[in-house]
């Protein structure tokens, strides 16, 4: 099994859970059926964990990870 982490620091914790309560949901209903996800969030802080059979859907989840988090990014929260 690959295991991909993504860790984002962010300013304040505010930011950091909304993030999180934006990205909880994906966990339940992870991209595929070949990776599970682990999101959470500690102060100032979230972490996406992967865990993939393969590489192709080890990149192809944190791939989708980081556009989720730059489209959150974009919007003005």
């Amino acid at each position: 099994m690959l295991v991909g982490k993504i860790i984002v620091e962010f300013e304040d914790d505010k930011e950091a859970k909304l993030f999180y309560e934006a990205l909880k949901p994906e966990e339940l209903t992870a991209p595929s059926y070949r990776s599970k996800v682990k999101i959470s969030h500690d102060v100032n802080k979230l972490t996406i964990i992967i865990n993939s059979k393969d590489v192709s859907s080890l990149r192809a989840s944190v791939n989708s990870f980081l556009r989720l988090l730059n489209v959150l990014g974009n919007l003005k929260l």
